[in-house]
């Protein structure tokens, strides 16, 4: 990992000083060469991150064989378990450390965006009907009362709990026109929640940085990732930094969505309808891509949410099929090792 990191600052570097000596002019190709290089990539690399170091993920398992079934929400159990939720089918599939592949949930009437575990061993499921839900000892599901803070949140996409196991949802409404979505916090025992971030133009993924004082949320209606700074009470944003925009993205539609941290707080990124992870630094700069097999061909470019596997540098996206292929999940090595979830303390 050390090499790979260094590999990047390495062409980091590189590419800055071809920059600055306008070693990096643009190659002049006849117009059937250009069209060619054109339409040989659906998904082009958009060129603010064109020359960053780049690297491929790798199959890791199919789920299923269907290709309208979306991939969304990993998230590892203490056993090593992977569970992945498919947004509108109301379906959960786990997938154990030798790939076997069976159903965890199933509830068509439902929707199940996104999914964590409790540190006491209780499934969270949210989703954008409205439901955060959590499954009993018994396999029975208790839903909790959303729509505390002023009628919000009511479109839940995705969540992150925090240390002391207050929970961070985001409400994915609004656009860039009629941003009226919002991050909201959840108190341990569900008391309470309370608005972090409002009007914001369908908020996405979200994560914290290794000592909580920084959220990271992914804006899909401005294809945006945003930092906010945290007061020590995890809910006020601090005064000079507190909330900014630490990138946008090039191409629609799609951009933005699920994001996760690792120990050393890089972010990545999973670029829905593009293929790939931008991995950002721990202050929000664009680092390095990873890309999905197929992804110039139209395959696979459903990616939507990604996770790390505790005490490990295997990262795991998963991404919708597309182009006959069924939803299936992405192996890839991160830069660090993951950040230790609040299911694993």
């Amino acid at each position: 990992m050390k090499k790979l990191t260094a590999l990047i600052l390495v062409s980091m570097v590189a590419f800055m000083c071809a920059a600055n000596t306008g070693a990096a002019a643009a190659e002049i190709m006849t117009a059937a060469d250009a069209i060619a290089a054109v339409n040989k990539d659906v998904s082009p690399l958009p060129p603010e991150v064109a020359n960053l170091p780049t690297y491929e993920a790798e199959l890791w398992v199919q789920l299923a064989d269907d290709p309208s079934i979306p991939a969304e929400g990993p998230c590892f159990d203490k056993d090593g378990n992977l569970y992945v939720t498919t947004i509108s089918k109301g379906l959960i599939y786990k997938v154990t450390p030798e790939k076997k592949v069976s159903l965890a949930y199933e509830n068509t009437a439902t929707k199940t965006t996104s999914c964590a575990f409790h540190k006491d061993g209780r499934l969270f499921i949210v989703g954008t009907d409205n439901n955060i839900m959590y499954q009993n000892k018994d396999g029975s599901f208790t839903k909790i009362e959303t729509r505390s803070a002023n009628g919000k949140p009511d479109n839940i996409n995705d969540l992150i709990f925090d240390s002391n196991g207050n929970l961070y949802v985001t409400d994915s409404d609004g656009t860039a026109a009629n941003p009226v979505g919002g991050v909201y916090r959840f108190n341990a025992d569900f008391t309470e929640c309370v608005a972090v971030i409002e009007n914001l133009a369908m908020p996405n993924g979200i994560c914290l940085s290794p000592d909580e004082k920084v959220l990271w949320v992914t804006e899909s209606g401005r294809n945006a990732l945003l930092r906010a700074q945290l007061n020590k009470d995890g809910v006020s944003l601090t005064m000079f930094d507190g909330l900014c925009y630490a990138f946008y993205g090039t191409g629609a539609p799609g951009g933005t969505d699920g994001v996760r941290t690792d120990s050393a707080g890089y972010v990545y990124d999973a670029i829905q309808l593009h293929g790939r992870i931008l991995i950002f630094s721990p202050t929000g700069v664009p680092v390095a891509n990873v890309l999905i097999p197929g992804r110039e061909e139209g395959k696979y470019l459903g990616v939507a949410n990604v996770t790390i596997k505790p005490d490990t540098n295997e990262g795991y996206v998963v991404a919708g099929g597309g182009a006959g292929k069924g939803p299936s999940v992405f192996k890839f090595t991160t830069l660090n090792k993951a950040l230790t979830p609040f299911s694993h303390q």
